[in-house]
């Protein structure tokens, strides 16, 4: 086998490192550094930026909500005024269709008064009509000259009695 070196194989690699660790510090410290310093500046930045517009988000969530509430008591208030409306026109609307039965009732009733005063006075014509014609048919059929001589033998005794009954 062969003989191992420990001072090429295990002591310089690692004073090689050592020393790499030792310049790579010293030389990207500062870079690196730098960069980190940049990356945390632009970090915060965006971080203020993002919280602006957090702030600017919740302040027009706000301001939406405000005008969310504004335009449902505005729809609340509409409701009511047109329940409201409503309910006057209802009102009015069963005034006024009382108020045209009431009148129609009573025009009915003097339209109808006045029809069966007409038709009155239609039957009682045709009724004296009818009177008149039986009448004097039977005028003209039972009363010839002996009848009408015996009718006012029987209405002049009638006469004669009521004089003697009554006193002068």
């Amino acid at each position: 086998m062969e003989e191992f070196d420990w001072v090429m194989g295990a002591v310089i690699p690692y004073i090689n490192f050592a020393l790499f660790l030792f310049l790579a510090v010293k030389f990207f410290r500062k870079p690196l550094n730098n960069i980190a310093l940049k990356r945390r500046g632009d970090y915060e930045k965006l971080f203020a930026e993002a919280q602006q517009a957090e702030q600017a988000a919740r302040a027009i969530h706000e301001e939406l909500q405000n005008k969310k509430q504004n335009i449902e008591n505005e729809m609340q208030q509409l409701i009511n005024s047109s329940k409201s409306a409503a309910a006057k026109e209802k009102e009015t609307t069963i005034n006024e269709a009382k108020q045209v039965a009431e009148h129609i009732k009573v025009e009915a009733k003097r339209v109808a008064a006045a029809e069966v005063e007409q038709a009155r006075i239609s039957l009682r014509d045709e009724i004296m009509a009818e009177v008149k014609k039986g009448v004097t048919s039977k005028f003209i059929n039972e009363l010839n000259p002996e009848s009408q001589k015996a009718l006012i033998k029987k209405k002049v005794s009638q006469l004669k009695q009521s004089d003697l009954g009554v006193p002068h």
